[in-house]
């Protein structure tokens, strides 16, 4: 079994780049507010507070992609929780701390990405008591479950 720690990369690996870079180029307007990128949902559900987009995968039936805008304000933090998906994260601005598992606190800056397991309990962070930050989560997901599961502290 792998250590958490073989989950964070601490900077884009070529093939994090071949998977996620034309997604992260085609939202990047979008994640900061452009007019032209709307929630994309479907017809009987409702986006989750800052999804981006939600698609099915061609050829791969009960799959979906689902593009999640996260905005932590300054020294916010997440409550204690786990992903029902596996995901790729890229932070857009400010800084991210995050713990996986048991693993000790990662930084992780603008322009860095990181990967989380599925099912692996994690909490984050805003690195900064002055500034915002915000990151881009691209889960590879089962279609319609719900992707983040909280736990108690």
């Amino acid at each position: 079994m792998k250590a958490a720690s073989d989950f964070f990369p601490a900077r884009f690996t070529p093939s994090v780049i071949a998977w996620s870079l034309p997604v992260l180029f085609v939202l990047g307007k979008g994640a900061y507010g452009d007019a032209s990128m709307k929630h994309v949902k479907r017809k009987e559900e409702t986006p989750a507070p800052g999804e981006l987009l939600r698609h099915d995968i061609a050829g791969v039936p009960g799959r979906e992609f689902v593009v999640v805008r996260v905005r932590l304000a300054p020294g916010e933090r997440s409550a204690p929780h786990h992903h029902t998906a596996p995901l790729i994260a890229y932070v857009l601005s400010g800084a991210i701390r995050s713990r996986l598992g048991q693993d000790r606190h990662r930084v992780f800056r603008a322009g860095e990405a990181f990967y989380e397991s599925a099912d692996v309990r994690h909490e984050s962070e805003n690195a900064s008591r002055t500034r915002p930050a915000v990151f881009l989560v691209v889960f590879l997901a089962p279609s319609n479950i719900a992707l983040t599961v909280s736990e108690a502290r």
